[in-house]
């Protein structure tokens, strides 16, 4: 849900550098510690990730706030003024993040089967995952690797049934995290 804000008040933002956006303690720490760490851990992330990493927290820590943009709409019979601060639609920000998640939840629930289903969690050893943080084209593989697997071992348990998968990636700090989520109906 999009916060708004009246002329006066985004006014007021505009000329004022805000500290807290209302009760977002997520955004509030990055805005507070974000330039300290990037200088300190910056080396722990992949080099062809930092610039996307570094884009990607400073969209989120501008998310809905008025002095990075934001649409003004006057209603044409009473001339009120509203203003709407722009978000960041980035996946890392806690709010538009789980906007886009619920998205993707709601086009996978519609096409999903009402038939009953098992979750499956697969992860590799902590030892690999430099293999797949160095060479990204590798999950793939992983993912379809994964997906035949689950598909040999469903036969020679089930025979012959016919198997649908689901499956998500997890990745943390921008660093693979090879857990396959897996959901499958049969």
């Amino acid at each position: 849900m999009l916060a708004i804000a009246t002329y006066g008040e985004v006014a007021a933002l505009l000329f004022h550098t805000p500290t807290k956006y209302g009760s977002d303690r997520f955004r509030q720490i990055f805005i507070d510690h974000w330039e300290r760490w990037w200088d300190y851990r910056r080396e722990e992330i992949p080099t062809d990730q930092r610039a996307y990493v570094q884009k990607m927290v400073e969209k989120m820590m501008g998310c809905r706030n008025p002095q990075c943009g934001y649409a003004r709409y006057v209603c044409p019979a009473c001339h009120e003024e509203r203003i709407v601060p722009f978000t960041c639609k980035t996946r890392f920000c806690p709010s538009c993040g789980k906007v886009r998640t619920d998205e993707w939840v709601g086009r996978i629930a519609q096409e999903l089967l009402d038939v009953p289903h098992l979750h499956l969690t697969l992860t590799i050893a902590k030892e690999m995952r430099r293999c797949f943080d160095r060479d990204r084209s590798l999950l793939k593989l992983l993912l379809t690797t994964a997906a035949d697997a689950v598909r040999q071992v469903i036969a020679v348990t089930y025979g012959d049934m016919r198997v649908g998968l689901v499956y998500t990636l997890r990745l943390r700090s921008g660093q693979a995290l090879p857990h396959l989520w897996s959901g499958f109906g049969f």
